[in-house]
C-alpha cells in the first residue's frame, strides 16, 4: 500500500506545490493565467512524478522497521529531495534548455527552492503510510480477508 500512496499521491501533491512556488514568485496576473490550467498540470504530473515517487517509496519502505516515524519521515523527506532535484536537472539538461543562451542562471530544476517539490510530498506520503499501518487496511487490518482470501482451519 505504500507504493501506491506514494505513486498515487506524490506527483499531484509535488504540482500544487510547483504550482503553489511558481505562483509565489510571479505576479498576480501571472497567477490568474496559470489558474486555468492547473487541473490539466495535476493530470500529467504523473509523467514525471512517477520514478522519483517509486524510488522514495523503496527508501522509505525499507526505513519502516528501523526508524520511528518522524525521523523516517525526515529521511523520506530528504530523499525526496534529492531525487526530484536529480530528476529536474536531468530533464531539464536533456531539454537543452539549460544550455541556451537566453536561460536565466537559476531556471528550471537548477532553482534550489525544486527540492521542496518532492521533499513535501515524500514527508506527507510516509506519514501517511504510517498512518495507513496503523489504522490497518479494510476490513480490520486483514488485507488478506478483505481480499477473499483468508485462511480458513
Amino acid at each position: 500500500m505504500r507504493v501506491a500512496i506514494f505513486c498515487f499521491l506524490g506527483p499531484p501533491l509535488g504540482a500544487i506545490v510547483m504550482l503553489g512556488l511558481a505562483l509565489s514568485i510571479g505576479s498576480p496576473g501571472e497567477a490568474l493565467a496559470i489558474l486555468p490550467i492547473a487541473p490539466f498540470f495535476l493530470l500529467f504530473s504523473y509523467l514525471p512524478g512517477f520514478a522519483p515517487a517509486i524510488l522514495t517509496s523503496q527508501v522509505d519502505d525499507y526505513f519502516s522497521d528501523k526508524l520511528a516515524l518522524w525521523p523516517r519521515v525526515a529521511v523520506a523527506g530528504l530523499t525526496g529531495a534529492v531525487v526530484s532535484f536529480a530528476w529536474l536537472a536531468l530533464i531539464v539538461g536533456l531539454s537543452g534548455y539549460a544550455m541556451s543562451p537566453s536561460a536565466e542562471p537559476a531556471a528550471g530544476g537548477a532553482n534550489p527552492a525544486g527540492i521542496l517539490i518532492g521533499a513535501i510530498p515524500a514527508a506527507v506520503c510516509s506519514w501517511l503510510s504510517d498512518k495507513w499501518e496503523r489504522k490497518g487496511s479494510l476490513g480490520g487490518g486483514n488485507a488478506t480477508a478483505v481480499a477473499g482470501c483468508e485462511r480458513r482451519p
